[in-house]
């Protein structure tokens, strides 16, 4: 996942473009699930994206931890999005425009159930 944005200082002209895999992209957003625990449980997170919550190594995650969606979902707070991001795939963008990168599948988790999405598909999750 990477992310890009304005400076810290603000500037236009300047920007910033903070990456994360797998830990690295929890990392990311506001609350970093934890997957060694089969997502039950979560942790304040730097909050860079605040508005998203990922799921990394997503496609291998259900034979891992098989209610692991159900766990992240009942912690979700209102407004988040809930985004499964599977190996060799990226999720590239800015805070609220994102595009598919790579050999695999990006799944999003909303109201209507989930949505999958393939490298060059672009995707929005509003704040």
């Amino acid at each position: 996942m990477a992310a890009v944005g304005p400076s810290s200082s603000g500037s236009e002209a300047e920007a910033t473009a903070p990456e994360g895999c797998s830990a690295g992209a929890i990392a990311l957003t506001a609350s970093a699930i934890d997957v060694r625990r089969g997502g039950r449980t979560s942790e304040p997170a730097t909050n860079l994206i605040e508005h998203v919550t990922v799921i990394p190594h997503f496609d291998r995650m259900a034979h891992w931890f098989p209610n692991m969606v159900e766990q992240a979902l009942a912690q979700l707070q209102p407004g988040f999005h809930l985004v499964g991001v599977d190996e060799d795939t990226a999720l590239v963008g800015g805070m609220t425009e994102w595009t598919v990168m790579g050999r695999q599948r990006v799944t999003v988790f909303g109201p209507g159930g989930a949505t999958q999405f393939t490298h060059g598909q672009r995707l929005s999750l509003p704040r």
